[in-house]
């Protein structure tokens, strides 16, 4: 019977993991397949194209390039300290610079939905004890989130501030919102393609990730939202 048992075990973790590896290669495929339209699009029509249109394309590249290049990262990041059973390296970091910091390495994504990054920081530093790597992936995959599920025009609001002692940070959209079974489901059922506003797509895999790092910390996490008024991730360290 024990046998029996660990061989049902061990066919339910191949299938797991079969599914988690589709995800990944599902994220993966559509950014590179991004990078690789607007390459052809180059090619094409090169000969036509004025000087303003080629920058916004190469923008659009560059954006793509490098949100798949983070998520490899993040993957690496994440992998190696499942295998290796890390703990996290916690030091002494300043969420606000590392929130600005992420903001601009989004700032071509925000450009493009013409956004409004609002900021609302109880001061120039806000202090907790992080994993450096840990937490800017955790920050770049909520904004990442934001971004995308932000209406063009839209604004995203940005928060860091002591709550009794306890560093909070806040990252919030007004865009469309979650009813309550994906509410549910937005840390433990990543797979369904979930497409934003300008048809962005993601397998929903970034999220996993933050959360899997947000626990390493035994961080604290609130999620908020409503269907067509926005989301709002609040993480307590």
């Amino acid at each position: 019977q024990q046998l029996k048992d660990a061989n049902r075990k061990l066919i339910q973790l191949n299938k797991q993991k079969t599914r988690f590896l589709s995800i990944i290669s599902h994220d993966i495929r559509s950014g590179l397949g991004a990078v690789d339209q607007t390459l052809q699009m180059l090619v094409d029509e090169f000969e036509v194209l004025n000087k303003d249109r080629v920058k916004s394309l190469l923008a659009s590249l560059s954006q793509n390039a490098g949100s798949t290049y983070m998520t490899l990262v993040d993957l690496l990041l994440w992998s190696k300290t499942d295998m290796l059973e890390l703990e996290p390296d916690k030091k002494v970091l300043n969420a606000v610079s590392l929130m600005r910091d992420v903001v601009d390495f989004f700032r071509q994504g925000i450009l493009r939905k013409q956004l409004r990054v609002e900021t609302e920081f109880a001061a120039e530093r806000v202090e907790l004890l992080a994993d450096e790597n840990m937490l800017k992936a955790i920050l770049r995959n909520l904004l990442s989130n934001a971004i995308k599920h932000s209406r063009p025009g839209g604004r995203i609001l940005l928060g860091a501030r002591l709550q009794e002692g306890e560093p909070v940070i806040e990252v919030r959209d007004f865009g469309t919102g979650m009813d309550p079974v994906m509410l549910e489901g937005v840390f433990s059922k990543p797979g369904s393609t979930d497409t934003g506003t300008d048809i962005e797509e993601h397998a929903g895999i970034g999220l996993l990730i933050a959360k899997d790092f947000l626990d390493m910390h035994g961080a604290r996490v609130e999620i908020e939202s409503k269907p067509h008024e926005g989301t709002t991730f609040r993480l307590f360290f």
